[in-house]
């Protein structure tokens, strides 16, 4: 796990950290070397071999050449060090906008442990307007590994934490994973669907609705569909379903982001990112529902156990 998601943006120096690490280059000279050392060590009649310069056997030029293949696997060895150092420190400096503007967010609250008391509030509270991502969002999975399957617990080092720091804590320490889907910063585990589904039957009235703007921030930590309705009902000037209290906004998650000026569009689907739905667009009416999307179980290692005791 780690804070650039499954499709990170350090690929290309993580590629060339892999090869530099990857001993291929370097092994394959040893072995050859090696090879030829035996070859010249075992000359016919047991005859010693030269210590002049001149070469005046087969066996002699072998010893010669492999004694310079085994000088340039250790120079390729060396310098292969060298470029994992600065490969490293490369992909440290080499963030991409989000995470930057993540990084200059301090972390709200002052704590150096995120448990599931405090790790939502924390981070939606410093997540701050910017020009890189709009909103900061909890979905299901990520929200289940502290509420249902209590196995969200990291422990932040950094003198002064910044949100970036706190997320990178999580992807390390948790089966939370972040993935940047513009504008939003996604967290999420693996059983959460990444792509939300929505279906227009009517253009006219999606056009009209990204031209509205919604609240210019927000907040919602463990909210539910009944709280956000009217605001949402309004803001877009359309007819939004599930009404109130109705039965099957029952089902949906309560909703964990934080954002900063949204379009009509864009908190449409927020909010299927954060309560697990699906939407239609029909003509002066936007309806939601349950979506049923399941991408697979979280995977947790042998050793997490130990990991988790470590961090509470």
């Amino acid at each position: 796990m780690n804070p650039y998601g499954s499709e990170g943006p350090t690929t290309a120096a993580a590629d060339l950290r892999r090869r530099w690490q990857s001993p291929c280059v370097a092994a394959l000279l040893e072995w050859s070397a090696d090879v030829l050392i035996r070859l010249s060590v075992a000359q016919p009649g047991g005859r010693e071999r030269p210590r002049s310069g001149v070469v005046n056997s087969p066996s002699d030029f072998l010893h010669r050449h492999s004694i310079l293949l085994k000088s340039a696997a250790a120079c390729i060895r060396r310098v292969g060090l060298v470029c994992l150092f600065f490969t490293s420190c490369c992909s440290l400096l080499a963030l991409e906008p989000w995470q930057e503007a993540l990084s200059r967010m301090p972390l709200q609250r002052g704590t150096q442990h995120l448990t599931k008391t405090n790790v939502v509030e924390t981070l939606l509270e410093s997540f701050l307007e910017n020009e890189a991502a709009k909103a900061l969002i909890f979905m299901p999975g990520a929200t289940d590994e502290f509420y249902f399957f209590n196995r969200g617990n990291a422990q932040l080092t950094n003198a002064a934490p910044t949100l970036f720091d706190a997320i990178a804590a999580l992807t390390n320490q948790t089966l939370i994973h972040v993935t940047f889907r513009p504008p939003f910063i996604l967290l999420h585990s693996a059983e959460d669907s990444l792509e939300p589904v929505s279906k227009i039957e009517h253009e006219p009235t999606v056009e009209r609705v990204r031209k509205k703007q919604f609240t210019p921030h927000i907040l919602y930590a463990d909210s539910d569909w009944d709280f956000i309705l009217p605001t949402l009902a309004f803001r877009l000037d359309t007819r939004i379903l599930p009404g109130k209290w109705s039965h099957d906004s029952s089902h949906f998650y309560r909703h964990n982001l934080a954002a900063h000026h949204l379009n009509g569009w864009e908190i449409l689907e927020a909010l299927a990112y954060a309560g697990k739905t699906q939407f239609t667009v029909q003509k002066k009416k936007i309806t939601f529902e349950g979506d049923t999307r399941f991408r697979e179980r979280p995977k947790v290692p042998e050793n997490f156990e130990a990991i988790k005791e470590l961090t509470r």
